[in-house]
């Protein structure tokens, strides 16, 4: 496995006792730690459940990096999440040759993560992460995802107007297929579908996180698992 990223700093561990909030979690040991995802981790954030974070100086005592589930090491911090990708282009990972132009780039009323260059051409390329796995199907959301939707609505609309575009899911699971998350969110399912009809770019990297430092794993296939599956 080829080493893409590293987390600097000081680590604490903690336990889990209860999400205060979408952005706060309250710790067994008493302190209140930032949580950096938006998403609901119902499945891993469970009561007791050993999480690793970096001491902050100022604001919350600390910031969530990772959850420890069924002896695998989850990264949920989506503020790496850029960092990670522009990693992994820099060192050709996605197999394209791909040159960054722009970190965040407005199209219409939605900033996506990154304008590339490919051969001379403008690419758009938007980031998620995904930590939710069904059996051995990675999932993505796992909450419904307006703005997601509309990222994938807005890459296909770019790409058929002559441009290029694409979208890396960032799966932090040990998964062999990934899937859009049909029970959760029908119209992000239909969109990717959509998406891989029109031929849009899809990315599903696995990353394997040993608490510190990010190994790309490969990529995985996708999956379309609802009712209109194939």
């Amino acid at each position: 496995m080829k080493k893409i990223f590293e987390i600097n700093g000081v680590f604490k561990t903690y336990h889990f006792l209860k999400r205060i909030n979408r952005f706060v979690v309250e710790t067994e040991e008493g302190d209140l730690c930032h949580l950096h995802d938006p998403g609901r981790l119902n499945e891993i954030l469970i009561k007791g459940a050993k999480i690793e974070t970096i001491l902050k100086n100022n604001g919350l005592k600390c910031e969530i990096i990772s959850v420890e589930n069924k002896n695998e090491n989850i990264f949920i911090n989506s503020k790496y999440h850029s960092q990670i990708a522009e990693n992994l282009i820099l060192n050709k990972i996605l197999n394209k040759n791909f040159l960054i132009k722009k970190r965040e780039i407005i199209y219409k009323n939605s900033r996506l993560d990154f304008l590339l260059d490919l051969n001379g051409n403008n690419y758009y390329l938007e980031v998620k992460g995904c930590t939710l796995l069904d059996g051995d199907v990675a999932k993505f959301p796992d909450a419904p995802t307006k703005r997601g939707t509309k990222h994938i609505n807005e890459l296909v609309e770019l790409k058929n107007s002559g441009n290029y575009s694409g979208i890396l899911f960032l799966i932090f699971r040990n998964a062999k297929y990934f899937s859009p998350n049909y029970d959760t969110d029908k119209n992000f399912y239909y969109a990717l579908k959509n998406a891989i009809e029109n031929k849009l770019d899809i990315f599903p990297v696995k990353l394997f996180f040993n608490g510190k430092e990010f190994f790309y794993n490969g990529t995985i296939n996708i999956k379309l698992d609802g009712p209109a599956g194939i």
